[in-house]
């Protein structure tokens, strides 16, 4: 993240129990996006980094259940019990200019944060 005076954190959800947005603006310029989305069970996180946001070759990590690049990086937690039946959870975090791009630190955010939602049992109906 930039450096700044003020950070703005707005987070929404367009489309209820399917999408969450939250987005973090520093000094009013937006510089991190980050959504999860309910969906049917079966696009890779590969492909989703790919198709939906543009990346030519994203790296892959997780067993490839996660992908990243320099500016995006994707998961997807699958839900195979019998409560949500098959369906994906996908997180997606995007850099907006001006912020910094690197593809390191997107791949240890994209980790890190799939690993604290996978702990909050986000698969369960109940959550």
């Amino acid at each position: 993240m930039p450096t700044g005076k003020h950070l703005t954190v707005n987070e929404a959800t367009p489309v209820p129990d399917a999408l969450t947005t939250c987005e973090a603006s520093v000094d009013g310029d937006k510089v991190l996006s980050v959504e999860q989305e309910h969906r049917d069970a079966g696009a890779s996180a590969y492909d989703i980094a790919r198709d939906r946001f543009g990346v030519k070759q994203p790296k892959s990590a997780l067993q490839r259940s996660a992908a990243y690049s320099d500016r995006v990086a994707v998961s997807v937690v699958k839900c195979r019990d019998g409560e949500s039946g098959d369906e994906d959870i996908t997180i997606a975090v995007k850099t907006v200019k001006p912020a910094h791009q690197n593809e390191s630190a997107m791949k240890d955010l994209i980790l890190g944060y799939t690993s604290a939602f996978e702990k909050q049992q986000p698969c369960s109906k109940n959550s």
